[in-house]
Parts: structure tokens; C-alpha cells; sequence
């Protein structure tokens, strides 16, 4: 029988604590949580609570208590926690999906009924990785269901405590049409039958307009997102993003067009512009290469925007600025410049981008990158 309240939450993370653990946690539920940092489990498992402080267009503060702490190699502990729990999820960042294939097959094998795995990872068809490298441990059948889910919250820590600011009003959508038995009752767990919907309105508002703040806000040697939405010619590219991408996005889907607004009057307002999130250009910035990937937030928006015969532009902007992300302490960035220094942008464009030298994308987003290149010099002398 699965115990009625436990449910196993891989990644203690931001999101880990900060979304799921809460949600669980206000629901009545009991978290274990299950993580590869030894030190934040110990921290954890000494610890009584911890807060989670919503702020943006509501204000509110969770307090999470009664939750459980595993470190990752506590096998038999997690197999034990896995072959019982309601469900799980998961939210180690999406680098690091591999790593659970053989800790999720373990519990499986020793588990009766089928586990619905929330995939929470910002990672097109992160559900079928992480399926496939469990299956790859050991084959776990129909007792591994992974649920495809898309995470709306952006959480930051507060400085060394377990403590956490989130985004109020925004929470978490999951594909009600895969899951197997009995629905969760957990508010903010938002059950929906079109998450292909949801999924591609956070990517190309949420996380293309991310991108956009934090390239363009590193050319303008901006620290924090909200800095770079200070900057009348940056603010003014990212309305004209989220436009050309909401009107996308309500032909393609259907979505209602009032709604759409709304949405993307709460980015603009209480995500982008927020100072108490402070969410940094190098941490939205990072990993350039996966996001400048062939169906990810940048070139997945280019499709849809050809798609619907609407002009490509403000997001060929956004990756001309992209070229020049220069991170020294990321690998991909170094990666990236490693790239553009010995083969050129236009390489770039066509073995990671996935771009045709004849689209006009092409031309544009060299031209973004080449107009870039003027302005950097510009600030160097």
C-alpha cells in the first residue's frame, strides 16, 4: 500500500523547497526530499522549518515543516521512500536528469503500483529523457509513469539559510490527461489536459523574455534582470517580444487573448521588474549553448513565428546578443566563445542553432551579432 501522504521529491533545490516542497507541505503532505548536496541534507535534517516568502502581486509567507531529508546515496532509504509514496517529482536541473535513472529504477523494482513522476526540469522532452535513463538502469515498465509538468515559479535562496523568495501567483501546471489513478489534491498543483500549451507559453514569453533581459543586460554590463528592464531600449525590445510571441501563441493554441495579456502584463510588472526576486543576468545567462538549442526558447520561438508568417526580428535580436554572452566561469559560455573565436558566428548559427544559412533569421541575427560587436567596442575605449 502506498503511505498516504509521503511524497518523494528529488532536488532540494529552489524549486525543490521553494515550490514543490511548499505546495506539498500546504496540502497537507509529507515532503522527502532527496538530494545530491550532503551538506544541504544535513542542514536539512537539523533543521525544524524553513520559510518560503511570496511577494510580487500578493505577498504571503509559507512556513514547510515536517519534511524528510535523504542524501543520494541512501539507496535503500529512497527504495524504501519510492516503493510507498503517493508520487514524486523531480527538480535537479536538467544536467543532471541522468544521475536518477538508476535511483528511481531501484525503488521501482521494489514498488506494486504504478509512481507518477512530476518532471519538473526546463527541459523540452525532459519527461522522455528521464524515462529513458531509467529504463536504461533496469526495466522499470508500467510502474514508471513520468508526468510532463511546467514550473511558472522563479525562487531564489536568501543568503546562506534555508529560507526562499518566490513568485506569488505563479505556480505549477501538470499534464492531468498522463497520469495514472488517483488525481493529487495539492493547490497550486494546477491539472491541465493542454500543458502542450502551457509549456510553450512559459518558454517563449517567460524564458525567451529571460534570455532577452539577461544578453542584452550583459551588453549593457547589467547585474540584475530588473536593471536591464531599466533600460528604455532593452524594455522596448522585450515588448516587442512578447507581443510578436503572445500573438503566436494565441493563434497556434488557441489560447484566449485576454488571458495572454494578463500573463504577460504579470512578467513584465511582477517578474522582470521585481527587485526582491533579484534575479541575476549570470544565472538567467548561463548554459548559452542548450538555450540557443534547435527547440528551445530562442529558435523554438523563431519556428513558431514562421509558422505563422509573423516577422522573426525581435528574436533575432536577442540572439545576436546571445553570441556575445561571455562567462568565464560557465562552461558552455567559455564553450561558445571558444566556437565564435575559431570558427566564426555563422557555425554557430548552423551546428548548434540548427539554422539555414538561406533563412533570413540567418542574415538577421548576423547582423544583430556584427551591430553588438560595434557597441562593445564602443564601450571599451
Amino acid at each position: 500500500m502506498m503511505a498516504d501522504g509521503e511524497v518523494a521529491i528529488f532536488g532540494a533545490g529552489n524549486i525543490g523547497r521553494g515550490l514543490l516542497g511548499q505546495l506539498v507541505a500546504d496540502a497537507g503532505l509529507h515532503p522527502v526530499f532527496v538530494e545530491a548536496d550532503s551538506a544541504l541534507v544535513g542542514r536539512l535534517v537539523e533543521a525544524e522549518a524553513y520559510q518560503v516568502r511570496l511577494v510580487g502581486r500578493t505577498q504571503a509567507v509559507c512556513d514547510v515543516a515536517d519534511f524528510g531529508a535523504l542524501a543520494l546515496d541512501e539507496l535503500n532509504l529512497i527504495s524504501a521512500v519510492i516503493s510507498k509514496c503517493r508520487f514524486a517529482a523531480t527538480a535537479v536541473g536538467a544536467h543532471n536528469i541522468a544521475e536518477l535513472g538508476s535511483v528511481l529504477a531501484a525503488g521501482l523494482a521494489v514498488r506494486t503500483e504504478p509512481l507518477n513522476v512530476v518532471v519538473c526540469e526546463n527541459l523540452p522532452h525532459a519527461a522522455e529523457i528521464l524515462g529513458q535513463n531509467v529504463n536504461a538502469c533496469g526495466p522499470a515498465g508500467a510502474r514508471l509513469n513520468c508526468v510532463r509538468a511546467s514550473v511558472e515559479r522563479i525562487v531564489r535562496s536568501v543568503d546562506s539559510s534555508l529560507d526562499l523568495v518566490g513568485e506569488s501567483g505563479e505556480s505549477l501546471y501538470v499534464d492531468r490527461s498522463a497520469w495514472l489513478g488517483r488525481l493529487p489534491d495539492v493547490p497550486g498543483m494546477i491539472l491541465c489536459d493542454d500543458i502542450d500549451s502551457f509549456y510553450d507559453r512559459k518558454l517563449f514569453t517567460n524564458n525567451a523574455g529571460h534570455a532577452l533581459l539577461a544578453y542584452m543586460g550583459a551588453l549593457w554590463g547589467c547585474q540584475f534582470i530588473y536593471e536591464a528592464m531599466e533600460v528604455p531600449e532593452i524594455r522596448q525590445h522585450l515588448g516587442e517580444l512578447l507581443d510578436m510571441a503572445g500573438t503566436a501563441l494565441v493563434r497556434q493554441h488557441e489560447m484566449d487573448a485576454a488571458e495572454m495579456h494578463y500573463h504577460l502584463d504579470c512578467l513584465v510588472h511582477w517578474r522582470f521588474a521585481n527587485r526582491e526576486l533579484a534575479d541575476s543576468v549570470r544565472r538567467v545567462g548561463r548554459d548559452p549553448l542548450r538555450k540557443l538549442g534547435p527547440e528551445e526558447r530562442l529558435i523554438g520561438l523563431v519556428r513558431l513565428l514562421q509558422s505563422c508568417g509573423l516577422p522573426t526580428t525581435p528574436v533575432a535580436r536577442v540572439i545576436g546578443a546571445a553570441l556575445h554572452y561571455c562567462d568565464p566561469d560557465n562552461q558552455e559560455s567559455v564553450r561558445l566563445r571558444e566556437m565564435i573565436l575559431s570558427d566564426g558566428p555563422n557555425m554557430v548559427l548552423t551546428s548548434v542553432c540548427g539554422l539555414s544559412e538561406a533563412e533570413p533569421v540567418f542574415e538577421e541575427s548576423l547582423q544583430f551579432y556584427a551591430n553588438y560587436s560595434i557597441r562593445k567596442e564602443h564601450l571599451t575605449k
